[in-house]
């Protein structure tokens, strides 16, 4: 982050982060406000006392594989069965797929690709372990929270437990989108997410008295 701002001569940056992603930007903020303008989250995950659907229990490796169409299947699956057909749009995941395939061609076994087992690890150690990797509280940052509500991997009940925790944000929203996944950037509904974000890093006031 200090390399990026001083590169661009810069005192100050926004910042966007998706599930594990939101992890690492939310614990950045919170350490170092100072450099972050505004924090926009995607399902970032929050502690839980139940298992998680990232975690099929066993011994972790530094990677673990993943059956690209397996995850396909996955993905769906969190949506009712009634509701499931056009959430993805027509292409998309084959696009998708054929990209990410592309990006570990040493995965040893087709239609397979290698995940590290750190977002694995971090929610054995910490979110199912009752310990929160940083402190909401902490962030100083005007706060976006964006959710889907077919969300399986970050339900609900963990995005209001955190909304609610973070009191030290000058402002917070968070806004819920009907008829998505935890995938919801990649589904028929992502520009409610994209439009949800790219207004509130527009706004050039806190919106509040």
């Amino acid at each position: 982050m200090s390399h990026i701002l001083n590169r661009g001569g810069l005192d100050r940056l926004s910042l966007i982060g998706m599930s594990w992603g939101g992890s690492v930007t939310a614990a950045y903020t919170a350490a170092h406000g100072e450099t972050v303008a505004k924090l926009a989250l995607i399902a970032p995950q929050w502690l839980t006392e139940g298992p998680v659907r990232i975690d099929a229990g066993g011994p972790l490796g530094a990677y673990r594989r993943i059956d690209v169409q397996a995850f396909r299947q996955r993905w769906l699956d969190a949506a009712p069965a009634d509701r499931r057909d056009g959430l993805i749009p027509a292409g998309w995941f084959d696009s998708w797929a054929e990209t990410t395939l592309a990006t570990d061609p040493g995965a040893g076994a087709p239609g397979t690709i290698r995940a590290p087992s750190g977002a694995v690890l971090d929610v054995r150690e910490y979110w199912t372990a009752g310990r929160p990797i940083y402190d909401p509280g902490a962030i100083r940052s005007p706060v976006l929270l964006t959710h889907a509500e077919w969300d399986a991997d970050v339900t609900i009940d963990r995005i209001q437990a955190l909304f609610l925790r973070l009191t030290g944000a000058p402002y917070r929203r968070w806004v819920e989108i009907g008829e998505g996944t935890h995938m919801v950037v990649l589904e028929k509904n992502r520009w409610q997410v994209i439009d949800a974000i790219v207004a509130f890093l527009k706004e050039t006031r806190a919106l509040i008295d």
